[in-house]
């Protein structure tokens, strides 16, 4: 075929597109055109079909399809001649989504090629798949040394990614001082995270570093808290001190700059103030920042610390507050104690020694305390009095039945039990007035036997009588003198009581 035969040829070829274009067909460069020919379409590149498989990944993660996902992401990444960019981004993906299935070993299988990636998104990744591996590990009873060191790589990646992360960016600074601390005990490795971060965002005015960078000083705070304690413990005052001042600088921060309805700061202050260092007054003012907060249990250490310490004004503020608003978490918690028998002991001796507590207010604030500590007569009998003295005559009564219940026969709580039948409940139920005889005699017989028992068990001592002969006498140790006055009263009592109930009397002589 001559040439202007092939020409002719291709010309004709060319037509129908030229037409459907609106051109000429392009005749080269004898013969300019100025709208080329448009070709047709062709098969994307490998680059946009692997855009394309990511974006189908995730849209299949927005829309909660993660098996869908999943096969998506792995067809990726078994593809030999995958870029590097979507290998990266695809490992990101499913790492993350098997992480939140809580599939922590497989997890690490797709993360751990990334180790070696030097950026944010990739340490982070890999910090976080380490750690669930060493959570995991630990929950199967795996042993000490292999959980430590998949936390110490956990910690290595996430403390890089702390360190590579913007300043309004720390999510990867908290996950790493969170494991420092409360995984690995590092407490000072946590602070110079903290520390890292706040000096590079030093001098920033910026309205959405507010709640990061005060994330930041609260666990800076904790931080210094565990290392105030430490302090504290080896005997080093001067350090404990500084370390309190920072600690308390730090939590205070974060009580200014996180939302209101986080509660950790003032936990946290709420502890140190009740250290050597701190006052019980502003422990009180923290404690109450936190119950508002929607955390109680620091409310009942300062109620307790305090009553051990003799402050009963601080120790009764606090368990108003509590059985006012949170009446339910103060029984809860004094309940869940070992030692709630003594610790409601201490309490309600706050309560009847603090100043300008009312008998009525006393009474209500032994309710949770009767509550918790069900097995302690002296809180019971307590609370029968205060209940008696306030005109609460069918609880007082409740009361005292329950401290018989749990002490056992008394003289004192028996003629109590009686006295309040006799006076307050009996009117003319003969029932009731059989039942308070019943109570007087027996205490009456309880209190001669013991004091009986306690003539025969003193022992005898020599003393010297008239012209120097010797003769013998009783005496009486004074935990045995302290015994024998308060049976001699309840004796008394009742059998005063007793005579008064005969002779038709429905008012106390005492």
């Amino acid at each position: 075929m001559t040439s202007t035969a092939r020409l002719a040829l291709l010309t004709a070829l060319l037509a129908p597109v030229a037409a459907a274009h609106g051109s000429a067909p392009h005749r080269g460069p004898a013969d300019p055109s100025p709208h080329p020919v448009v070709a047709p379409p062709t098969n994307p590149g490998p680059a946009a079909a692997e855009d394309a498989r990511l974006s189908s990944a995730r849209d299949d993660l927005r829309h909660d399809r993660a098996a869908a996902a999943e096969a998506t992401l792995r067809e990726l990444l078994d593809d030999a001649g995958l870029r590097a960019e979507t290998d990266r981004e695809a490992r990101l993906l499913l790492g993350g989504l098997l992480l939140d299935e809580g599939r922590a070993d497989e997890a690490v299988e797709v993360a751990e090629p990334l180790d070696g990636d030097d950026t944010h998104a990739s340490q982070l990744l890999v910090g976080r798949a380490y750690r669930a591996r060493a959570d995991a590990l630990a929950a199967r009873g795996g042993g000490a040394e292999d959980v430590g060191f998949l936390l110490e790589l956990a910690s290595w990646s996430l403390r890089r990614a702390a360190e590579l992360a913007t300043v309004d960016d720390t999510t990867a600074a908290v996950e790493a001082m969170d494991l420092l601390l409360h995984a690995l005990g590092d407490a000072a490795g946590a602070r110079d995270v903290a520390d890292d971060v706040l000096a590079r965002a030093a001098g920033s005015e910026a309205a959405s570093l507010t709640a990061p960078l005060a994330e930041l000083r609260l666990l800076r705070g904790v931080a210094g808290t565990y290392l105030y304690w430490d302090a504290q413990a080896s005997g080093d005052e001067a350090g404990a001190q500084e370390l309190w001042d920072a600690a308390d600088a730090d939590l205070r921060a974060a009580l200014d700059g996180l939302p209101e309805d986080r509660f950790e700061p003032a936990v946290q202050l709420a502890w140190l103030g009740l250290q050597p260092q701190g006052a019980l007054e502003q422990a009180l003012a923290d404690a109450r920042v936190a119950a508002a907060r929607g955390a109680t249990g620091s409310l009942v250490d300062v109620a307790v610390v305090s009553a051990y310490r003799d402050a009963h004004d601080v120790s009764v503020a606090a368990l108003r507050v509590l059985a006012d608003d949170h009446q339910r978490a103060l029984v809860q918690s004094l309940a869940s104690r070992e030692d709630v028998a003594p610790v409601a002991e201490r309490l309600s001796f706050a309560v009847v020694s603090a100043r300008g507590v009312s008998l009525e207010d006393a009474r209500d604030l032994h309710v949770p305390l009767a509550a918790a500590a069900t097995g302690s007569a002296s809180v019971w009998n307590n609370y029968a009095l205060l209940c008696r003295d306030t005109g609460a005559y069918e609880e007082s009564y409740r009361a005292y039945r329950r401290a018989l219940e749990l002490q056992g026969p008394d003289p004192r709580l028996l003629n109590d039990t009686a006295l309040v039948l006799h006076y307050h409940l009996m009117g003319d139920d003969a029932g009731k007035a059989a039942e308070a005889r019943a109570l007087y005699e027996q205490a009456i017989a309880l209190a001669e036997e013991r004091l009986a028992a306690l003539d025969r068990a003193a022992p005898p001592t020599a003393s010297a009588g008239p012209g120097g002969a010797r003769a013998t006498a009783t005496t009486i140790a004074a935990p045995d003198a302290d015994l024998r006055a308060e049976l001699e009263l309840a004796l008394t009592d009742a059998r005063n009581n007793l005579a008064l109930l005969d002779a038709g009397a429905t008012h106390a002589a005492r």
